[in-house]
């Protein structure tokens, strides 16, 4: 095993494997792990000379990916503990920014001008009811660390010196920082390089954001570990043409690939088969598939959309991984992935699992635990159950991180194994997930899985997969679960979305036995990095009464329309093109130069769409933050001139 990160990457520098960043199509930039090395050499020098030391703590927040992993290694090779978090944009992703800012007790933060400038708007606009003020003398911007010529000073680093803290995806209530060891990282890659059979041949492909554990962990370290070529896309190039992504798997004949149930499903409404794309994927070793538990019925498609390019049911690979515990179980690469299906009354904790063939519910098997990595099922007093049996789910090894930021009560257990809060149980050695401990909701004192709710749901509308979220709130006069569930109304007619309501609420009712008290339809749902719905966001949100209108406007099942007024949009082009994208996009009939996009529910997803339809049409790089600085529709249109006039000027027209 490597001494540390550092060893890693100074023992497998070389000049001749490394990153390829793929920024378009037609434009990639390769970046050798020595000039890594080098380059944040260099940049750690300038956060030396600025006082920074080893244990100090850094938040990353820097958009540009080749910058990012700059900025990650300076850090790492100074023994100086990077917090990686996802860019905010809106404002309760910057609350969230703030949020750990104010835990970790004013760390430096290392970040871009563009970027910067938003945080001191939302300083300036706060209205979170929190304190939201920066030490500026602690912000660092990047061009400063760029300009570093001169190598700093390599901290000598051990196996359980704290590496990284990452923080959950989560964007409301009190942030957890998960301290990650050099030892944590460097076991995982070891026992995922036995569990895939990775050798010098192998090329890893990604585009997963690298602010997530799994991001940083597997698309960005583990090559680097396996000295073997690692090319990586932002996401938003995946978002504006995921054929890309499959493209570049057959020009670099990439064989180690990450996706999630997002991901597959994009990809799938993106790609016409019609069309002769002429791919040939059949040389993949492993797709692995993490994030959320693995949908049987999405997986089941995409095997057989992508079944003549290639793709076989061997190259899947579920990977079941918390934050806590990196990769807890994985299907290795000559096992094949094994389906349960189960009676619903067998799923309560100590219960012996118990198969239903007609009526059950298919979980997908998450394979068995890496070689150092312990796994146990015990109930609700910490007692170990027997094979067979529902519990909650434990970990121990040297995988696990040792602690959090600050304590969380009950995280471990008294013989200190990590409570991963999640339920299943062990088969044949495989581990199974049926749910989340949090994610169950007691009624009539009967205990419900949501994800049991969600299953009979998605077997109501297909499109309904991965599309809702069900959640339970604590009726404060009964003291049970009242069931909320969230759907994605793809633009649906009013009689047709009474019609779907109605088909929800008797599927739920007559094979669990359960009453929906609210379908809340948006027109997307809140996710996180790696496209899991944010179910506690939803929750939040609806304890603050943000979807008391819609509620009241579902349960009168009117046939009325949005009462807008009828004017003719007499501006200029760009707008009625504008105004066209956005209703494609949301699939609305009525929007007007007045609204707020926000208001009209866009939501992360539909806002990169937005502005890639901006970019295809009229030619020019809109970036996606200006959809949140400018966020009605004629301050949008405005943005366009301005950037055509730019354009047209450039191009001495």
């Amino acid at each position: 095993m490597f001494k540390s990160l550092i060893d890693m990457l100074n023992t497998n520098k070389s000049d001749d494997v490394g990153i390829t960043f793929i920024l378009n199509e037609n434009s990639e930039k390769f970046v050798s792990y020595n000039n890594l090395f080098e380059k944040a050499a260099c940049s750690l020098h300038v956060l030396q000379s600025k006082g920074i030391k080893p244990g100090d703590k850094v938040i990353l927040q820097i958009e540009d990916l080749e910058k990012y992993i700059y900025s990650l290694w300076a850090c790492i090779l100074g023994g100086i503990i990077p917090v990686p978090l996802s860019v905010g944009i809106t404002d309760e992703q910057i609350a969230r920014l703030f949020r750990v800012y104010n835990l970790l007790e004013q760390p430096y933060v290392l970040t871009t001008d563009g970027v910067f400038k938003t945080i001191k708007r939302f300083e300036e606009n706060v209205v979170y009811g929190m304190d939201c003020k920066f030490d500026h003398g602690q912000v660092i911007l990047y061009d400063e660390i760029d300009q570093g010529i001169q190598k700093g000073i390599i901290y000598d680093a051990g196996l359980d010196d704290i590496a990284l803290i990452m923080f959950s995806s989560g964007s409301t209530g009190e942030p957890k920082g998960v301290k990650t060891t050099h030892r944590n990282i460097l076991v995982t890659n070891e026992d995922l390089i036995e569990k895939f059979n990775v050798d010098s041949s192998d090329v890893s492909l990604h585009w997963m954001p690298l602010t997530h554990m799994v991001g940083i962990v597997f698309c960005h370290l583990f090559p680097i570990m396996t000295s073997t070529p690692q090319y990586l896309m932002d996401k938003m190039v995946y978002i504006r043409s995921p054929k890309i992504w499959l493209n570049k798997i057959c020009e670099h004949r990439a064989t180690i690939l990450l996706t999630a149930n997002f991901g597959m499903k994009y990809l799938m409404s993106k790609v016409d088969k019609n069309e002769n794309n002429g791919w040939d994927l059949s040389h993949i070793k492993v797709i692995t598939i993490g994030g959320e538990l693995l949908s049987s019925s999405l997986f089941d498609s995409f095997l057989l959309f992508f079944k003549d390019y290639g793709i076989k049911k061997c190259m899947i690979s579920p990977v079941y991984g918390v934050t806590e515990a990196m990769v807890v179980a994985c299907v290795s690469q000559e096992k094949v992935i094994n389906s349960y299906c189960l009676d619903r009354g067998s799923l309560s904790i100590g219960s012996d699992i118990k198969e239903n063939l007609q009526e059950g519910i298919t979980f997908v098997g998450l394979g068995t635990p890496p070689k150092r990595c312990k796994v146990r099922i015990c109930d609700n007093e910490d007692n170990i159950l027997a094979e067979g049996k529902v519990g909650h789910i434990q970990v121990s090894g040297p995988n696990v991180t040792p602690g959090y930021y600050l304590p969380v009560n009950d995280a471990f257990s008294a013989d200190d194994w990590y409570k991963t809060g999640d339920v299943g149980f062990i088969q044949n050695e495989e581990v199974i997930i049926t749910g989340r401990a949090k994610e169950m909701i007691i009624v009539n004192m009967v205990n419900y899985y949501l994800f049991d709710i969600e299953s009979v749901i998605e077997k109501v509308d297909h499109s309904l997969v991965g599309n809702i979220a069900a959640c339970g709130i604590i009726n404060k006069d009964t003291l049970e679960d009242d069931v909320i569930l969230f759907i994605q109304n793809e633009g649906n007619e009013q009689q047709r979305l009474s019609e779907l309501i109605s088909g929800i609420k008797y599927s739920v009712k007559s094979k669990i036995g359960l009453d929906i008290k609210y379908v809340i339809p948006l027109k997307e749902l809140p996710r996180t990095g790696v496209g899991k719905v944010g179910r506690i966001v939803l929750k939040n949100r609806y304890l603050n009464g943000e979807f008391n209108e819609i509620i009241a406007k579902t349960n009168l099942i009117s046939t009325d329309k949005k009462n807008e007024s009828d004017e003719q949009y007499n501006g200029i082009d760009v707008s009625e093109k504008l105004i066209e994208i956005i209703k494609s996009v949301l699939k609305i009939e009525n929007v007007m130069l007045s609204d707020n996009i926000f208001e009209l529910d866009v939501q992360s997803l539909t806002a990169m769409q937005i502005a890639v339809e901006i970019e295809d049409y009229f030619g020019i790089l809109f970036e996606l933050r200006g959809l949140y600085e400018n966020p009605s529709v004629g301050d949008i249109s405005n943005k366009i001139k301005e950037l055509l006039v730019e354009k047209s000027t450039a191009n001495g027209i």
